[in-house]
Protein backbone atom coordinates (compact mmCIF):
# COMPACT_ATOMS: atom_id res chain seq x y z
CA UNK A 1 0.00 0.00 0.00
CA UNK A 2 1.45 3.11 -1.27
CA UNK A 3 0.62 6.67 -1.24
CA UNK A 4 0.58 7.68 -5.13
CA UNK A 5 0.54 11.10 -7.28
CA UNK A 6 -1.75 9.26 -9.78
CA UNK A 7 -3.54 12.67 -10.54
CA UNK A 8 -7.39 11.17 -10.44
CA UNK A 9 -10.00 13.83 -8.83
CA UNK A 10 -13.56 13.49 -8.04
CA UNK A 11 -14.70 17.52 -8.50
CA UNK A 12 -18.52 16.84 -7.35
CA UNK A 13 -18.06 15.06 -4.38
CA UNK A 14 -14.65 16.45 -3.74
CA UNK A 15 -11.84 13.95 -3.11
CA UNK A 16 -9.03 12.61 -5.07
CA UNK A 17 -7.15 9.40 -5.34
CA UNK A 18 -4.32 9.06 -2.09
CA UNK A 19 -3.28 5.47 -2.38
CA UNK A 20 -2.50 2.66 -4.72
CA UNK A 21 -2.54 -1.23 -3.19
CA UNK A 22 -0.78 -4.06 -5.71
CA UNK A 23 -1.52 -7.22 -4.68
CA UNK A 24 -1.02 -8.53 -8.18
CA UNK A 25 1.30 -7.14 -10.76
CA UNK A 26 1.30 -7.97 -14.70
CA UNK A 27 -1.63 -8.15 -17.33
CA UNK A 28 -2.38 -10.71 -20.01
CA UNK A 29 -3.39 -8.02 -22.55
CA UNK A 30 0.23 -6.64 -23.48
CA UNK A 31 -0.46 -3.02 -24.95
CA UNK A 32 1.38 -1.53 -27.37
CA UNK A 33 1.28 1.48 -29.81
CA UNK A 34 1.07 -1.10 -32.34
CA UNK A 35 -1.84 -3.16 -30.92
CA UNK A 36 -4.22 -0.95 -29.14
CA UNK A 37 -2.86 2.66 -29.68
CA UNK A 38 -0.61 3.44 -26.77
CA UNK A 39 2.25 1.85 -24.46
CA UNK A 40 1.43 0.32 -21.21
CA UNK A 41 3.68 2.16 -19.15
CA UNK A 42 3.31 -0.27 -16.23
CA UNK A 43 4.67 -2.90 -18.61
CA UNK A 44 7.83 -0.40 -19.13
CA UNK A 45 7.92 0.03 -15.54
CA UNK A 46 8.46 -3.75 -14.86
CA UNK A 47 11.06 -3.94 -17.89
CA UNK A 48 13.16 -1.47 -16.03
CA UNK A 49 12.64 -2.40 -12.56
CA UNK A 50 11.37 -6.41 -12.49
CA UNK A 51 8.94 -6.56 -10.37
CA UNK A 52 7.39 -10.10 -11.91
CA UNK A 53 9.72 -11.57 -14.71
CA UNK A 54 7.15 -12.32 -17.20
CA UNK A 55 4.64 -9.06 -17.56
CA UNK A 56 1.51 -11.20 -19.38
CA UNK A 57 1.73 -13.49 -16.28
CA UNK A 58 0.10 -11.73 -13.44
CA UNK A 59 1.28 -12.94 -10.01
CA UNK A 60 0.84 -11.98 -6.45
CA UNK A 61 3.36 -9.84 -5.16
CA UNK A 62 3.21 -11.69 -1.44
CA UNK A 63 4.38 -8.83 0.78
CA UNK A 64 1.29 -6.47 -0.85
CA UNK A 65 -1.43 -9.49 -0.81
CA UNK A 66 -0.94 -11.01 2.39
CA UNK A 67 0.52 -7.95 4.67
CA UNK A 68 -1.23 -4.85 3.53
CA UNK A 69 -0.73 -1.80 5.34
CA UNK A 70 -3.66 0.07 5.33
CA UNK A 71 -3.89 4.13 5.84
CA UNK A 72 -3.99 6.03 8.92
CA UNK A 73 -6.67 8.62 7.46
CA UNK A 74 -10.30 6.73 6.93
CA UNK A 75 -10.73 9.43 4.21
CA UNK A 76 -8.47 7.97 1.76
CA UNK A 77 -9.50 6.60 -1.68
CA UNK A 78 -7.27 3.63 -2.51
CA UNK A 79 -6.90 2.23 -6.39
CA UNK A 80 -7.07 -1.48 -6.08
CA UNK A 81 -4.46 -3.52 -8.66
CA UNK A 82 -2.86 -0.18 -10.57
CA UNK A 83 -0.03 -2.21 -12.07
CA UNK A 84 -2.75 -5.07 -13.56
CA UNK A 85 -6.58 -5.82 -14.50
CA UNK A 86 -8.57 -7.36 -11.96
CA UNK A 87 -10.28 -8.95 -15.58
CA UNK A 88 -6.95 -11.52 -15.80
CA UNK A 89 -6.64 -11.96 -12.21
CA UNK A 90 -7.20 -15.67 -10.62
CA UNK A 91 -10.99 -15.90 -9.29
CA UNK A 92 -9.71 -16.60 -5.85
CA UNK A 93 -7.27 -13.83 -6.12
CA UNK A 94 -9.89 -11.45 -6.56
CA UNK A 95 -11.97 -12.59 -3.77
CA UNK A 96 -9.27 -12.71 -1.22
CA UNK A 97 -8.55 -9.63 -1.86
CA UNK A 98 -11.86 -8.10 -1.83
CA UNK A 99 -11.96 -9.94 1.89
CA UNK A 100 -8.88 -8.54 3.19
CA UNK A 101 -9.92 -4.86 1.66
CA UNK A 102 -13.28 -4.99 3.78
CA UNK A 103 -11.84 -5.40 7.02
CA UNK A 104 -11.29 -1.71 6.80
CA UNK A 105 -14.73 -1.04 5.76
CA UNK A 106 -14.83 2.92 5.77
CA UNK A 107 -11.86 3.07 2.54
CA UNK A 108 -13.20 4.12 -0.64
CA UNK A 109 -11.83 1.65 -3.15
CA UNK A 110 -11.49 2.27 -6.77
CA UNK A 111 -11.27 -0.80 -9.46
CA UNK A 112 -10.09 -0.09 -13.11
CA UNK A 113 -10.24 -2.62 -15.90
CA UNK A 114 -10.58 -2.78 -19.78
CA UNK A 115 -13.13 -5.38 -19.83
CA UNK A 116 -16.63 -4.25 -17.78
CA UNK A 117 -17.92 -8.31 -17.98
CA UNK A 118 -15.84 -8.81 -14.60
CA UNK A 119 -17.89 -6.50 -12.32
CA UNK A 120 -20.90 -9.18 -14.13
CA UNK A 121 -18.70 -12.43 -13.44
CA UNK A 122 -18.23 -11.30 -10.05
CA UNK A 123 -20.33 -9.56 -8.66
CA UNK A 124 -21.12 -10.62 -5.58
CA UNK A 125 -17.34 -9.38 -4.59
CA UNK A 126 -18.30 -5.18 -5.41
CA UNK A 127 -20.70 -5.04 -3.02
CA UNK A 128 -19.69 -1.89 -0.86
CA UNK A 129 -21.00 1.36 -1.20
CA UNK A 130 -17.51 3.17 -1.30
CA UNK A 131 -16.64 0.84 -4.58
CA UNK A 132 -16.20 2.82 -7.75
CA UNK A 133 -15.91 0.57 -10.90
CA UNK A 134 -14.13 1.85 -13.51
CA UNK A 135 -13.41 1.24 -17.03
CA UNK A 136 -10.70 2.41 -19.27
CA UNK A 137 -11.32 4.06 -22.99
CA UNK A 138 -9.36 5.64 -25.36
CA UNK A 139 -12.54 7.11 -28.03
CA UNK A 140 -16.15 6.92 -28.12
CA UNK A 141 -16.54 3.77 -30.36
CA UNK A 142 -14.93 1.81 -27.35
CA UNK A 143 -18.25 -0.69 -26.93
CA UNK A 144 -19.96 0.67 -23.51
CA UNK A 145 -22.59 -0.12 -23.37
CA UNK A 146 -21.98 -3.43 -21.16
CA UNK A 147 -20.56 -1.36 -18.74
CA UNK A 148 -22.89 1.13 -18.73
CA UNK A 149 -26.02 -1.43 -17.95
CA UNK A 150 -24.21 -2.65 -14.71
CA UNK A 151 -26.25 -0.07 -13.12
CA UNK A 152 -29.71 -1.37 -14.55
CA UNK A 153 -31.46 -3.20 -11.86
CA UNK A 154 -30.76 -7.02 -12.35
CA UNK A 155 -27.55 -6.74 -13.80
CA UNK A 156 -25.77 -6.11 -10.22
CA UNK A 157 -25.23 -8.01 -7.21
CA UNK A 158 -28.93 -8.24 -5.02
CA UNK A 159 -26.43 -7.37 -2.17
CA UNK A 160 -26.10 -4.06 -2.34
CA UNK A 161 -28.79 -1.93 -1.54
CA UNK A 162 -28.31 0.88 -4.83
CA UNK A 163 -26.50 0.77 -7.92
CA UNK A 164 -22.67 0.64 -8.01
CA UNK A 165 -20.82 3.72 -8.55
CA UNK A 166 -18.93 4.01 -12.12
CA UNK A 167 -16.46 5.60 -13.74
CA UNK A 168 -14.72 6.34 -16.64
CA UNK A 169 -11.12 6.67 -17.58
CA UNK A 170 -10.36 7.93 -20.86
CA UNK A 171 -6.86 7.75 -20.98
CA UNK A 172 -5.02 8.46 -23.41
CA UNK A 173 -7.87 10.27 -25.35
CA UNK A 174 -7.15 8.96 -29.04
CA UNK A 175 -10.71 10.10 -30.55
CA UNK A 176 -13.91 11.45 -30.83
CA UNK A 177 -17.10 11.12 -28.29
CA UNK A 178 -19.45 12.84 -30.25
CA UNK A 179 -23.32 11.21 -29.72
CA UNK A 180 -21.53 9.00 -26.57
CA UNK A 181 -24.34 8.97 -23.80
CA UNK A 182 -22.49 8.72 -20.29
CA UNK A 183 -25.28 9.93 -17.72
CA UNK A 184 -25.19 6.67 -16.53
CA UNK A 185 -21.41 7.22 -15.46
CA UNK A 186 -20.73 8.94 -12.34
CA UNK A 187 -17.43 10.67 -12.91
CA UNK A 188 -15.06 10.79 -16.01
CA UNK A 189 -11.60 11.37 -16.05
CA UNK A 190 -9.71 12.45 -19.35
CA UNK A 191 -5.97 12.52 -19.75
CA UNK A 192 -3.57 12.76 -23.13
CA UNK A 193 -0.68 10.39 -24.25
CA UNK A 194 2.32 10.97 -22.05
CA UNK A 195 4.51 8.48 -23.80
CA UNK A 196 7.54 9.62 -25.82
CA UNK A 197 5.88 10.15 -29.30
CA UNK A 198 2.51 11.04 -28.03
CA UNK A 199 -0.80 11.46 -30.17
CA UNK A 200 -1.91 15.04 -29.44
CA UNK A 201 -5.59 15.47 -28.59
CA UNK A 202 -7.68 17.50 -30.67
CA UNK A 203 -10.31 19.86 -29.22
CA UNK A 204 -12.78 18.40 -30.62
CA UNK A 205 -12.42 15.41 -29.15
CA UNK A 206 -11.95 16.98 -25.75
CA UNK A 207 -15.17 19.13 -26.28
CA UNK A 208 -16.78 15.87 -27.63
CA UNK A 209 -16.97 14.60 -24.14
CA UNK A 210 -20.34 15.78 -22.55
CA UNK A 211 -20.89 15.18 -18.55
CA UNK A 212 -21.87 17.42 -15.37
CA UNK A 213 -18.70 15.44 -13.38
CA UNK A 214 -15.47 15.55 -15.59
CA UNK A 215 -11.66 15.85 -14.47
CA UNK A 216 -9.41 16.84 -16.70
CA UNK A 217 -5.83 15.49 -15.33
CA UNK A 218 -3.04 17.81 -15.46
CA UNK A 219 -1.21 16.29 -18.70
CA UNK A 220 -4.31 17.48 -20.53
CA UNK A 221 -5.18 20.89 -19.84
CA UNK A 222 -2.52 22.43 -22.09
CA UNK A 223 -4.69 21.09 -24.95
CA UNK A 224 -8.08 22.58 -23.73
Amino acid sequence: MNKTNVDWKNPKEGWELTHVWNPIIGCKRNCSKETHGFDCWARKMNNFVQWIPEWTKPQIIEKQYYEPKFPMDLNSTIWIGELSDICYWEYEWLVDVLIKKRQPVIYRNMFLTKEPRIYRMAEDCFVDEKDWLGLTVTEGKNTLEEFLEIKEKGNYSDLRLKPPNLFLSIEPLLGSFNDVDLSNVDLVIVGADSSAKPVVPKKEWIKSIQHDNIYFKNNIRKYL
